[in-house]
């Protein structure tokens, strides 16, 4: 791509402080990917303006190699003046990530992704028994007609949420690994099995079944969403916002983003503007299956239940301790039952996970059906560090139970009973990967739980169920998914309207 002719004298991106002089500039993009105030920058030398006006403005997600040095050297310098472990430090540490792969490209071309050739033009069969319909690259993405979910079906979250998408949204085709327990899925749904390492021809082969590609989290194969946009094909994603990284590809690739909570849709929002992404966006409060879960009624807080489950994945603490953090917040629940001895608890965890539990404390294994988990107990205690949508706490109401968990979204969107204070901090979560994590006092969690204890928790009972029932009901917001899901794609506008 040949970068059109700019004068940095005229970079509506140029910041300059004293106009008289046009000195002391600073980058409104760097501040925008940074996610700071321009003010807050050091000012920009007129050489790397100068260099910089030898590209285009970039356009989605991408950056030239000036800004890109710019974007790292500066989230480099405002980093050193904060502490580890500071908040601030994982939104620095996000627009390092998205900055770094460009710093050595010397080129802005659109790095379109295609499909291998012939694999669009002539797909491989992925079932023989069914007729292929082979597709153009280079098509709009199409209305949802034929809708193909994507994703595991064991397990805890993951697999809970794409087991309800192919039972309640109308999905006709369900494509999952082989295992040797397959789910019993209600209603048209096709279940297609992959082999171990399925090739992008029979990847394609595949798609060409479908109309809508959706997939929960992130693709389980990576070639997935790149396949699909050079066949026309609508790609959905449902993600847990901890996940997301912006160097993953596969982003780029995505037509449209579900938030599922508030939280999530305010980092979805970010990541359009800081990073250029032209997804869809749509907020859509996610459902449970009311009607799988017993309603109870419960009279009197007598006993709290935890379900700690498989625990979620852990977070590095940077605090210098090397400590790390299970995301159900498991230790701070048993600390709490140990500093509360009159109160009784039921975990719901494996017993390895348990590293030492207070004689008040019932641990039973977590059940293979989530309903059995509130069949006992009368309020459901989830402090939470972090959640990308947390299924218990909207499974425990529909089911009776009051929720207590973290003053923190997403969790205390979910309209708890009750909230423990907490203060924010950054954790890693995975190699170079930071987030925000709430933390909490095993003290105030205790002085919650005593706080409620032998109180009568009848209306707060009801409360919970009606509050499930009628906004958090697959009954309820099936149509809404899939209307939403269904919407043509409209026309992207340009990145931070830059043209």
């Amino acid at each position: 791509m040949i970068p059109a002719a700019r004068r940095f004298e005229t970079c509506p991106f140029r910041i300059v402080s004293d106009e008289a002089a046009n000195r002391d500039a600073r980058c409104g993009w760097v501040a925008s990917v940074i996610d700071v105030p321009a003010a807050v920058l050091n000012p920009v030398a007129e050489a790397a303006c100068r260099r910089c006006c030898r590209f285009a403005l970039p356009s989605g997600p991408s950056l030239n190699p000036v800004l890109a040095s710019l974007v790292t050297g500066e989230s480099d310098r405002l980093r050193s003046g904060i502490t580890p472990e500071s908040p601030r430090r994982a939104s620095l540490e996000l627009a390092h990530r998205f900055a770094f792969p460009w710093l050595a490209r010397g080129d802005l071309g659109e790095n379109r992704c295609e499909a291998p050739d012939g694999c669009l033009s002539t797909p491989v069969e992925f079932d023989a028994s069914v007729p292929q319909v082979p597709r153009r690259a280079g098509l709009p993405p199409q209305p949802a007609g034929r809708l193909g979910l994507v994703g595991e079906s064991r397990g805890y979250g993951v697999a809970n949420i794409n087991l309800d998408i192919a039972i309640h949204l109308g999905i006709d085709r369900w494509l999952l690994p082989a295992t040797p327990r397959l789910p019993v899925v209600t209603g048209n749904c096709e279940l297609d099995l992959t082999p171990p390492t399925p090739t992008d021809r029979q990847l394609a082969g595949w798609l060409c079944l479908v109309d809508t590609l959706l997939f929960v989290e992130r693709p389980m194969y990576e070639a997935l969403p790149r396949l699909a946009k050079a066949m026309g094909i609508k790609v959905v994603c449902i993600p847990m916002w901890e996940w997301l990284d912006p160097r993953q590809d596969w982003l780029r690739h995505v037509d449209q983003m579900i938030g599922t909570t508030t939280h999530t849709m305010r980092v979805l929002k970010s990541w359009k503007h800081r990073f250029g992404f032209g997804w869809q966006l749509e907020h859509l409060p996610w459902p449970v299956d009311v009607e799988r879960f017993a309603f109870r009624p419960r009279a009197f807080c007598r006993r709290f239940v935890h379900v700690h489950g498989g625990g979620g994945y852990p977070g590095k603490l940077q605090d210098g301790s090397e400590q790390v953090l299970r995301r159900k917040g498991l230790e701070s629940v048993l600390d709490a039952a140990r500093l509360a001895p009159e109160i009784s608890m039921i975990i719901y965890a494996p017993p390895d996970a348990i590293r030492r539990a207070s004689g008040n404390v019932e641990v039973r294994d977590p059940p293979a059906d989530n309903r059995l988990l509130y069949a006992d107990g009368d309020v459901c205690v989830q402090p939470s560090h972090w959640e990308g949508l947390g299924l218990p706490l909207l499974e425990c109401q529909a089911a009776g139970m009051p929720l207590i968990t973290t003053d923190h979204p997403p969790m205390n969107e979910h309209r708890p009973f009750g909230v423990v204070p907490c203060h924010s901090q950054t954790i890693e979560l995975a190699s170079g990967l930071f987030i925000e994590a709430a933390r909490i006092r095993p003290r105030d969690l205790a002085a919650t739980l005593r706080a409620v204890h032998g109180k009568c928790i009848l209306w707060n009972s009801w409360r919970s169920r009606q509050f499930v029932h009628q906004h958090r009901s697959w009954r309820r917001m099936s149509a809404r998914i899939r209307s939403a899901v269904a919407r043509p794609q409209p026309t992207s506008s340009a990145r931070h309207g830059a043209s």
